[in-house]
């Protein structure tokens, strides 16, 4: 993380897990600082943080936001939801986007907690051990070391794909089907799922084949073209639904990919202009709201590593490469199959 960190001539750098930092802050009061110690009195209007944006113009600029602004949201929420509506809150922004402001204090402020899956699974009355998608540990690394420290084993709500899971049991609760055979391919949820599929695709039902993914689930493979044309079809149509789906992913990235993974920051550097998601073995697909167009990338090589090279080389949006500049990594001789609509 530590390479990360721009070098700055004239700006020192503080690293709080170097031995030299700890060593400096033990001998620092535990108390809070008064006035009496700061330079200057400390105002509401001093610098609370500092986002960097590009918004939909594609023009990079950085935005000050002041302790009172943060005060002031947390009032305004208070106010609005009131506690009962804060109690429990999903947290679905990567904390580098100042949406997560909103949902990490005003919850916290107001008395609440925050959730991701098990919020879902909660507001459906539904137990966690009803997922069957397996477990395994964090993706990020941050989270999974932690997670070994606390934990035996991991839990199923660490899947990648419990979110998922959790939305095809909510489904199933919705319909009033059962909710232990929710993987079926004859169940509701899931001739649901290929009735949806067949229709964003435009593929016949002859034309689409089924396999059991790595969660569990049964997965349709289409081609290429179908695919990009699905992430078209989903910007592109006028139904509710659909146009929701839509403004949820790009509202809230952080519960497509998690915490610093492709798909969650190319939805946030693009300020929602990009739809996208991830897939496994070198899959990607992206859409563009400006133009209604879908990209859809496989990596013949089936490695991931280097998708998001690849989804940045051809981007509709110039400064995504600039923007998402840590995930470039040196390029892979890997052939790649691309399919725009």
């Amino acid at each position: 993380m530590t390479a990360r960190v721009p070098e700055v001539v004239g700006v020192p750098r503080l690293v709080l897990d170097q031995a030299e930092a700890a060593q400096a802050l033990a001998v620092r009061p535990g108390a809070n600082p008064t006035d009496a110690d700061r330079v200057r009195p400390l105002s509401g209007a001093h610098p609370a943080y500092v986002i960097y944006t590009s918004g939909s113009t594609g023009r990079p600029k950085g935005v000050v936001v002041a302790h009172e602004s943060v005060a002031n949201l947390t009032v305004w929420a208070g106010a609005d939801f009131g506690a009962a509506g804060l109690s429990r809150v999903v947290a679905s922004t990567s904390l580098s986007f100042d949406v997560s402001v909103f949902e990490i204090f005003c919850p916290l402020v107001a008395g609440g907690t925050i959730e991701v899956v098990r919020d879902l699974l909660q507001r459906t009355g539904i137990a966690e051990s009803a997922l069957q998608c397996g477990a395994h540990w964090p993706y990020y690394e941050p989270a999974a070391l932690k997670a070994r420290r606390e934990l035996d084993e991991p839990l199923v709500v660490f899947n990648n794909c419990s979110g998922k899971h959790a939305g095809m049991l909510a489904a199933a609760r919705a319909l009033d089907a059962p909710l232990e055979t929710y993987l079926d391919p004859a169940h509701p949820v899931q001739q649901r799922i290929r009735e949806v599929i067949e229709a964003f695709t435009g593929c016949p039902p002859a034309d689409i084949h089924y396999g059991i993914d790595g969660c569990s689930a049964p997965n349709a493979a289409v081609p290429l073209v179908a695919m990009a044309r699905s992430f078209a079809a989903l910007l592109t149509s006028a139904e509710e639904t659909p146009r929701t789906v839509v403004a949820a992913m790009t509202q809230h990235p952080y519960l497509i990919g998690g915490t610093d993974r492709f798909d969650t920051r190319l939805m946030e550097v693009t300020g929602g202009r990009l739809l996208a998601k991830g897939g496994a073995a070198g899959a990607h697909c992206t859409g563009d709201q400006r133009s209604g167009r879908g990209l859809a990338v496989k990596l013949d090589s089936g490695d991931g590593t280097w998708t998001a090279v690849a989804v940045m080389a051809i981007s509709p949006v110039a400064f995504v490469a600039a923007a998402l500049s840590c995930f470039m990594y040196p390029i892979a001789s890997s052939a790649m199959s691309v399919m725009r609509l």
